[in-house]
């Protein structure tokens, strides 16, 4: 939390009152008032019954106490926002964030501040994202070869934010899809703000036919996935450390790699950065480029400045 500052910030614990950046659960908590992006509200409400939902347009000013606090995309999924908090001066809290285009996603915009509080869950330098393109390729190659072999591609993929981005892109290459039936309620609410996905429906028991699947990491022991003939396969920035128990791994990553954490500082241009999940190889390589950087403990509930 920030001194002075009348709302928690990413509370994973109840609150009075929080901004969510985004409802993934590490960031979010059934707050008794939560606040976030307009966009994000659909969402949030599938995950959690806070008793108020205050929902914020973009890089519109709202005013909170003393403070001046203005909601910018992120591009990490539907309605992640960055917050920037203004009195005195500036702090910019990032949230999770993606540079590239999100095909879920609003664009990211990026203000100016002070003071940077950043995520950087990929701060090693070996997290370097191929270009997204060359990754829809192998995975549309990995869905032929199956449907070729007569078997079922199946992708893991997180079931809010990364589904729905793996379900636009399959859907533009006319890829029929099969998915968990939380993939579909969360798809529903992109459908409401008018994202498309093709052909799509929810994996049935028994279900046969030419399509792909996609179910979050969580469901992969799931009996109904045990008679389909499949090859399955993990879609995150994880994949660049290897596939582990599936047969072929995706990179396409909803945060931004290691040279996209750097050239968001240098955009945000700071006086100081705040690290959250970080590492001494980027701290020392924001240090090399002029800037005074902090490494912040694990999260906890921090109460800064």
């Amino acid at each position: 939390m920030i001194e002075g500052l009348p709302f928690w910030i990413d509370s994973t614990v109840r609150r009075e009152r929080a901004f969510v950046s985004h409802p993934h659960a590490d960031h979010a908590a059934d707050h008794e008032t939560a606040i976030m992006s307009r966009d994000s509200t659909g969402l949030y409400s599938l995950r959690y019954r806070s008793e108020k939902i205050l929902g914020l347009p973009w890089e519109k000013p709202a005013v909170f106490g003393k403070w001046r606090v203005t909601l910018f995309p992120s591009g990490h999924m539907l309605g992640s926002a960055q917050v920037l908090l203004e009195k005195d001066f500036r702090i910019l809290y990032s949230g999770d964030f993606k540079l590239q285009k999100n095909a879920a996603a609003r664009e990211i915009a990026i203000p100016e501040t002070d003071i940077l509080i950043m995520e950087a869950t990929f701060g090693k330098p070996e997290f370097r994202f191929p270009p997204q393109e060359k990754v829809l390729e192998a995975m549309l190659e990995f869905i032929e070869d199956c449907f070729n072999e007569g078997v079922v591609p199946l992708f893991f993929a997180y079931s809010m934010g990364k589904a729905q981005e793996l379900m636009v892109l399959l859907g533009k290459a006319r890829i029929e899809l099969r998915v968990h039936e939380h993939i579909a309620k969360a798809a529903a609410v992109y459908e409401k703000i008018g994202y498309r996905f093709g052909r799509y429906g929810v994996l049935r028991e028994g279900e046969r036919g030419e399509f792909a699947v996609i179910y979050p990491p969580s469901a992969r022991r799931n009996p109904i996935l045990s008679p389909l003939r499949a090859r399955t396969a993990l879609v995150s920035g994880w994949a660049l450390k290897g596939s582990g128990p599936y047969d072929a791994g995706f990179p396409l990553s909803d945060h931004a790699d290691y040279q996209d954490l750097i050239r968001y500082v240098e955009a945000v241009d700071p006086a100081e950065v705040y690290i959250i999940r970080g590492t001494e190889f980027l701290k020392r390589d924001l240090e090399t480029r002029g800037y005074t950087v902090h490494l912040l403990p694990p999260p906890k509930q921090l109460s800064i400045f």
